[in-house]
């Protein structure tokens, strides 16, 4: 987890310089390709652990000023990717920064993916136990599990279920976070379905299916 400005800095540096190396080093089919890439050099910075960065810090899945400063200091990709052309003699990139979904690498990273909230905080799963009876067990997301060890109840972890009834909030985090991405956003916009009886437990005003007491 990057822990200051000046190790963000530090790291979107490292990691514009990794990625403008790759499309030096990257072999291409045939001669053709390489003259499209001369003219259309591309790089793909992204971000991950959005919401848990919000989480840990008290703060909604939602804009938020002091994110913004870190999101410019991501920005400066683009600078540091055509001062590093110059410096090549490469065509400077047309483009910098794309967020992806960073599915698996999240889950790796023990994170939350892209700017996705986490999905589910908890939920309780049901299977097949040796083809005869069905078993139940809850499963608690990695990421909620350490907010909560860190101190956080669970009635204050947003998840996309939660936010599933603020679509608009959702639709305009993504819309504020994309002026400081070139590219574009991958991001799933989780709609509400009825939940009632036994399938749902109600904390405040989020609603979490099958939210065991922890």
């Amino acid at each position: 987890r990057i822990e200051s400005l000046d190790e963000m800095e530090y790291v979107v540096n490292q990691a514009t310089h990794f990625l403008l190396a790759g499309t030096v080093y990257s072999d291409l089919p045939y001669g053709d390709v390489y003259k499209i890439r001369e003219k259309n050099r591309r790089l793909g910075l992204g971000l991950m652990g959005i919401h848990e960065w919000l989480a840990v810090r008290g703060k909604p899945y939602g804009e938020d000023a002091e994110l913004g400063k870190w999101l410019e200091v991501y920005t400066g990709s683009t600078h540091m990717a055509r001062k590093l052309a110059a410096k090549y003699n490469l065509s400077p990139p047309v483009k910098t920064r794309a967020i992806a979904p960073t599915g698996t690498i999240g889950i790796v990273g023990e994170t939350t993916t892209g700017i996705e909230p986490i999905f589910c905080t908890a939920y309780k799963r049901r299977y097949l136990a040796g083809g005869a009876s069905w078993k139940y067990q809850f499963v608690v997301d990695p990421t909620a599990r350490k907010l909560m060890d860190s101190g956080i109840h669970p009635a204050m972890i947003e998840d996309a279920y939660g936010l599933a009834n603020d679509v608009e909030r959702r639709v305009k985090f993504q819309a504020w976070v994309q002026q400081f991405v070139d590219h574009g956003i991958s991001s799933t916009i989780n709609l509400p379905y009825p939940l009632d009886g036994e399938e749902a437990i109600t904390f405040g005003n989020m609603l979490y299916p099958y939210l065991p007491k922890l």
